[in-house]
């Protein structure tokens, strides 16, 4: 194998993977957009891996019919995936593109593109494609401008940080399957695979996207891929033991009849078996903290006909403390006089006395986002996003001193019940978006009983008043009376 050839192996290689991923762990709304993306990325650093190893030479020319064919559709496709992302689907221009890459495809296939092409002993690609070379540039460049375009527009117009920071990554690796891919306008840069280069970048941005900014939630993939890996490779095994010894003595039909009932028996019970495997493998990720965590999952459903606010308060911050290693948190709920947030509660309860002083006014912008958007705001956005530059001076001043991490909403329907407020882990680590979805589940099913516990509590308060109020009047009244 020479050189040129592992360049696009190494990215072919990276696309199998990030597709094995995508189709397994990844998010309905962009799954089979990228999935399509990935694999005509995949095929075009395949094809390109043939072509430069030229392991059949006798087939030279159709692979490099076909390696140009998936070359071409890249920029189409990409801007597919892009459009998918961004929320901004053009389906005429899609059908335009798909409509183009279709009829230059079939021109491709039918021997009127490439009029040579050769490689030579140290894998250097010698072709000439005449006029085509002009029709790929019209069709790739435009379309991949485009793309890149669209996810400008996409990155300007967002506020989420994390949202803003994949993009741009997606950008760059736009831009360089771009760049590297014109040097295949170049006689003397064409013969090598320089553009294998931009794909094997952009597959590189991909997977790093994927694990810091989660595109694709990396460790729920970890997680179930290897329950998946150990449930289907031990049944797996079983079977082929069973069949390979207590099948052996059978005749040949017999043996397909009980290979066929045995293998319909470990399909039924693959399924019975995968939720146990699950959630043993659960077990050995979270540790110790599983049970924290399965604990908050249920939380209203222990807890919904508790009207105690003390007691749904220590049953939902201990929990927390424990299931993601923070080092306090505070429950937050609005003063009934002036609608501000204060801390009602915290977990541990030996915090620092600072904690339960803390207090968020009710025009703060942290209130106003949390309201706006029903999701955990985390300290990178505060210190990021122009709307908290107004953020109250006392605020700011509590964030730093207790080092404040995470702001998580209670809020039923359009009304914000309470506010979760977690300091950094004891790990510093920062918290991921695992960690945030089962505090947003978690919240959004609470936010109901912590409403009506607090219902409860402002009607007992008022009744308290009510009896305290009755029994000043009547102490006024015996002393009246004793004075006449």
């Amino acid at each position: 194998m020479n050189v040129y050839a592992i360049i696009p192996l190494i990215s072919c290689i990276a696309y199998i993977v990030l597709i094995a991923v995508t189709l397994v762990f990844g998010r309905r709304r962009i799954r089979g957009a990228f999935v399509i993306f990935l694999t005509a990325a995949m095929l075009w650093s395949f094809f390109s891996f043939l072509v430069h190893w030229d392991v059949f030479p006798q087939h030279l020319e159709r692979l490099h019919e076909l390696l140009i064919v998936f070359f071409i559709s890249i920029p189409i496709i990409y801007y597919h995936f892009v459009s998918v992302y961004t929320d901004s689907v053009n389906w005429k221009r899609l059908w335009i593109g798909y409509a183009i890459l279709a009829a230059f495809a079939a021109f491709t296939l039918t021997g009127f593109v490439i009029l040579e092409t050769e490689v030579r002993a140290d894998g250097v690609l010698i072709f000439d494609l005449g006029w085509a070379l002009l029709a790929l540039a019209v069709i790739a460049i435009p379309f991949m401008l485009l793309s890149v375009w669209v996810l400008v527009k996409y990155y300007r117009r967002s506020t989420d940080y994390q949202v803003r920071n994949k993009t741009a990554y997606l950008i760059a690796g736009g831009v360089f399957v771009l760049v590297l891919g014109l040097t295949n306008l170049s006689d003397a840069l064409s013969r090598y695979p320089i553009d294998q280069g931009g794909n094997m970048t952009n597959a590189l941005l991909i997977t790093f996207v994927i694990i810091k900014y989660q595109l694709l939630d990396i460790k729920v993939a970890i997680r179930k891929g290897v329950s998946y890996s150990v449930l289907s490779v031990s049944m797996t095994a079983t079977y082929l033991l069973l069949i390979r010894y207590l099948l052996s003595p059978l005749d040949t039909w017999a043996k397909f009849a009980a290979a066929g009932a045995l293998a319909l028996l470990f399909a039924v019970g693959y399924q019975f078996l995968r939720g146990y495997t699950q959630r043993w493998v659960d077990r050995l990720f979270y540790k110790g903290t599983y049970d924290y965590r399965q604990t908050l999952l249920t939380f209203s459903q222990r807890m919904r006909s508790v009207l105690n606010l003390n007691e749904l308060a220590e049953n939902m911050l201990y929990p927390i403390v424990k299931a993601l290693y923070v080092k306090h948190v505070i429950l937050a709920l609005p003063d009934t006089d002036s609608g501000d947030f204060a801390a009602r509660f915290i977990q541990p309860s030996d915090a620092d006395e600072s904690a339960r002083a803390i207090r968020i006014r009710s025009d703060s912008p942290i209130v106003a986002w949390l309201k706006t958007n029903g999701k955990a705001l985390d300290r990178e956005h505060i210190d990021v996003l122009p709307e908290f530059k107004s953020l109250w001076e006392p605020e700011r001043e509590d964030i730093e001193s207790l080092e404040l991490d995470l702001f998580c909403p209670l809020r039923r329907k359009d009304t914000l019940v309470g506010i979760l407020i977690l300091s950094k882990k004891r790990s510093e680590n920062s918290y991921s978006g695992e960690d945030m979805d089962l505090l947003t589940t978690m919240a959004n099913e609470a936010a109901v009983v912590i409403e009506n516990a607090m219902m409860f509590d402002n009607l007992r308060e008022q009744q308290l008043r009510v009896e305290q109020l009755l029994l000043r009047t009547v102490q006024a009244q015996e002393e009246e009376r004793r004075r006449i």
